[in-house]
C-alpha cells in the first residue's frame, strides 16, 4: 500500500497533463533571472555599503527600483520593473530561513564523533589491571 498510491499518482499525471494541455498557458522560455536578480542585488549593495545593519534597511531594495531612477538617467540594461524587484526581495527574505542551515549541519556532524570520542575515553581509563600488586602500588602512589 505504501508504494501502491504513489504509483498510482505518478501513473495518472501523464493522463491528466495530456488532457488538459488545452486548457494550460504555455509561454516560451525567457531565460533566466538570476543575471537580474544579481544586478539589482549589487546596485543595493552600491548603495547601501557592505555593513549587514544597512542591509536590513528600508531603503536597499528601494534603490533598484526602475521608478526612482528617471527615464534619461536609466541604464540601458535595467530592463526589470518595480515588481520584479519586490519579487526578488520576497525571494531573498524567504532565503534567509535557510541561512542557519549550513550551521546546524556542521555542528550535526560532530555531534556522533564526539559521543564515540566520549566512549573511547570512558573504555580506555575504566579498564583497571588485575594484579593485586599493581593496584596496591597505583593506590599507594595515589595517597601519596
Amino acid at each position: 500500500m505504501a508504494f501502491l498510491l504513489p504509483t498510482i499518482v505518478f501513473a495518472t499525471t501523464p493522463i491528466v497533463m495530456w488532457l488538459g494541455r488545452n486548457r494550460y498557458v504555455q509561454t516560451k522560455p525567457a531565460g533566466s533571472v538570476l543575471g537580474k536578480a544579481m544586478r539589482i542585488l549589487s546596485i543595493g549593495f552600491k548603495n547601501a555599503g557592505w555593513s549587514p545593519k544597512k542591509w536590513y534597511a528600508a531603503g536597499f531594495w528601494e534603490h533598484a527600483l526602475p521608478s526612482r531612477i528617471p527615464v534619461a538617467e536609466r541604464p540601458s540594461w535595467m530592463v526589470w520593473d518595480d515588481t520584479f524587484v519586490w519579487e526578488v526581495r520576497r525571494g531573498f527574505k524567504a532565503c534567509q530561513v535557510f541561512s542557519f542551515l549550513p550551521l546546524y549541519w556542521l555542528t550535526y556532524k560532530y555531534v556522533p564523533l564526539s559521543l564515540v570520542d566520549v566512549d573511547l575515553l570512558k573504555s580506555t581509563f575504566s579498564s583497571r589491571p588485575s594484579s593485586t600488586n599493581t593496584t596496591s602500588h597505583t593506590a599507594k602512589s595515589i595517597i601519596t
